[in-house]
């Protein structure tokens, strides 16, 4: 509290009158300590209310395969497991086939939690991370129906202190301020027809779900999800989704347990020919455009969406999207495919500039991705606005524009698109390159927005981050650049 007030305060009103607001302030601290001494409380409202419609996508995969005579055979490559020989009759637009795929299993509901997390793109480290969290929060029974004892003095659905199920959801509040988050997860149980009573293993597998799909907390589970390093993805998940009153105390547990958990499972087969396997459905609408495959559709009830070209051999390649709001067209995608790169410039992070000669703001990100060469795909749906020569940008320069967007592709050593081309996301626009004003190839991902005006220039960090955890070598060295960006 500042001095000067207090000192102030006495001044005027009097010390009996300072005593009793010194009361009234003590008071309301300490249930606003009360408020947020239950894990994943009303501290974590703000996120409840985040815009959740962007894309978030749980995983990425690879297609290759091949065309034969009587159509197209594809393998998903995901990260630990594969589907292969997919059949897609020539000229099909619409297909609904049955597949079977590998089951998890584990010797535990910790193990199986691990793999379960890494079956959807987590790293180790990130799983180890979050189990470690569930691990304190159901009191190391993994019991996903478990409750607190009611505190007397609340009743009903307002219940501050009654949590729920393995990361204890907790309505918090009181009035038109309740955080529902209790609520919410009982009834997305109920919508899936388990009985949390006797249906224990799903009640189980339906929580998992939730808690990587929860509504408003994708970016907390996006950061956890590409970490590496298991004790700081313990650590995020305490300060920003579980928000406990004795904050450090807990961090230093539980990021001490994610460590143990991985050295536990460090390197554990998530799927092996010895599993079980699980029948699914694959359902797909496919489209052709410019001898470009586009698909959309759902696997085992979870979206799906990708492309995939035929080559002059007749070898299939491609890349995919696979979890909630998985689109063909969708969010940022890898202008290098699947492979990994690094950046070696953050968008509007002031840098020394070698051609200027001075400090200066920088407009785009360079990524760096193998030798001089290397394919650029493009990162989203757009029609090319502009292809050619640019001072700065080298002699093969291009800008698609997707939306209210802008997208510069700089420094490539040729491009594949011209002036007035529709593009989809992962399509070739050219090769990477060293023109212009360039130290080395590289790629200038730049974003503008509204206009090509450079006072519209924009980081696009709800778009482009996913892509980053992802798929950025050296995301962590680089993520503290973006708090200076989002002032």
């Amino acid at each position: 509290m500042n001095k000067k007030f207090i000192k102030g305060f006495f001044f005027f009103t009097g010390g009996a009158a300072f005593f009793f607001a010194l009361i009234i302030i003590i008071a309301v601290e300490t249930a606003m300590t009360a408020a947020i001494a239950c894990d994943a409380g009303y501290a974590n409202k703000r996120h409840e209310e985040e815009e959740v419609a962007r894309i978030y996508t749980l995983d990425h995969f690879k297609i290759e395969g091949k065309k034969e005579s009587k159509g197209y055979l594809l393998s998903f490559l995901f990260n630990g497991w594969n589907i292969k020989d997919i059949s897609i009759p020539l000229d099909q637009k619409e297909i609904s086939i049955d597949l079977e795929v590998p089951a998890i299993s584990g010797k535990n509901r910790e193990e199986y939690a691990y793999k379960y997390f890494i079956s959807k793109g987590f790293t180790e480290e990130g799983a180890a991370g979050l189990i470690a969290n569930i691990a304190v929060e159901s009191a190391h029974t993994w019991d996903g129906a478990i409750e607190e004892e009611m505190v007397p003095e609340y009743r009903g659905e307002d219940v501050m202190y009654k949590g729920y199920g393995l990361c204890q959801w907790t309505n918090t509040g009181s009035g038109d301020n309740i955080s529902w988050r209790r609520k919410n997860v009982i009834e997305y149980v109920k919508k899936k027809g388990i009985d949390p009573s006797k249906d224990s293993d799903k009640l189980f597998l339906a929580e998992l779900e939730y808690i990587i799909t929860e509504p408003g907390y994708s970016s907390i589970v996006e950061k956890v999800k590409y970490s590496k390093s298991a004790s700081k993805a313990a650590e995020i998940w305490v300060r920003e989704w579980e928000v406990p009153a004795d904050m450090e105390n807990n961090v230093r547990l539980r990021s001490s347990s994610a460590e143990d958990y991985l050295k536990t499972f460090k390197n554990t087969v998530v799927y092996d020919d010895e599993s079980q396997k699980k029948k699914v459905k694959l359902s797909l609408s496919i489209k052709e455009e410019n001898d470009v495959f586009y698909f959309e559709g759902t696997l085992d009830g979870t979206d799906i969406a990708g492309s995939f070209e035929v080559g002059s051999d007749n070898k299939i390649t491609g890349m995919g999207e696979y979890g909630f709001g998985a689109s063909s067209g969708g969010a940022i995608g890898n202008p290098f495919g699947g492979e990994k790169f690094t950046c070696t410039s953050v968008a509007l992070v002031e840098r020394f500039c070698p051609y200027h000669q001075c400090q200066e703001v920088h407009g785009g990100w360079d990524f760096c991705c193998g030798d001089d060469g290397q394919t650029i795909y493009s990162v989203s749906d757009g029609v090319v606005e502009y292809a050619g020569p640019d001072d700065d940008f080298g002699n093969h320069f291009v800008i698609v524009k997707t939306g209210d967007l802008y997208i510069y592709y700089g420094h490539m050593s040729d491009n594949v698109v011209f002036k007035g081309d529709q593009v989809k996301k992962g399509q070739k626009v050219g090769n990477m390159g060293d023109e212009g004003n360039s130290v080395g190839a590289h790629l200038h991902l730049e974003f503008r927005k509204g206009s090509r005006d450079p006072e519209n220039k924009t980081a696009e960090l709800n778009n482009i981050r996913p892509m980053l955890m992802r798929w950025c070598s050296n995301y962590e060295a680089i993520e503290s650049d973006f708090e200076r960006i989002e002032k």
